[in-house]
């Protein structure tokens, strides 16, 4: 292979996370309602896939798209199902949202010596609950050594004006 072999497609996306420093959790791609109950779908997004022009298991991913989006009053580890059921967000909307990451497979290669960076970017105008406009917006940074599941480092940060 003479160069980096790029290939676009499009697939189904859904990702939440938290920020415990600011008691929020963001669910992006899909209702939390829904798939607390058995019915969620999840919206497409677009992938770029860069694969690696040395042959080696490295690819760099780049997602991008207008994902349903909803800002929770609370943060918590795992899928609190029982919080999204019964607790309304304190906004929601279409937000823009970017994902990268510069080694997906990283774990499974246990050669890599690449540090594993990824992380999500999203910006919008949400709803408040009463119908009013909420800016939004929301970063996530992460970096991996790709072998130790406790040397994954997260920062995230979720901002929605007027909630």
């Amino acid at each position: 292979m003479s160069g980096p072999h790029v290939v676009r497609f499009e697939s189904t996306f859904g990702a939440w996370l938290t920020d415990p420093e600011g008691g929020l959790t963001v669910t992006y791609g899909f209702d939390p309602v829904a798939l607390c109950t058995g019915t969620a779908t999840f919206d497409v997004m677009d992938f770029t896939q860069i694969a690696s022009p040395s042959g080696e298991l490295r690819y760099l991913w780049h997602v991008h798209g207008d994902v349903q989006t909803a800002v929770w009053p609370f943060a918590v580890e795992g899928l609190p199902c029982d919080l999204f059921t019964t607790i309304p967000p304190v906004a929601s909307g279409i937000s823009r949202l970017t994902y990268q990451d510069n080694d997906v497979f990283t774990g499974s290669n246990p050669d890599s010596r690449n540090a594993n960076t990824f992380g999500y970017m999203a910006n919008g105008k949400l709803e408040l609950p009463g119908g009013a406009p909420a800016p939004f917006n929301a970063v996530t940074r992460c970096v991996w050594d790709g072998n130790d599941p406790t040397s994954l480092k997260c920062t995230d940060h979720i901002k929605v004006v007027g909630a």
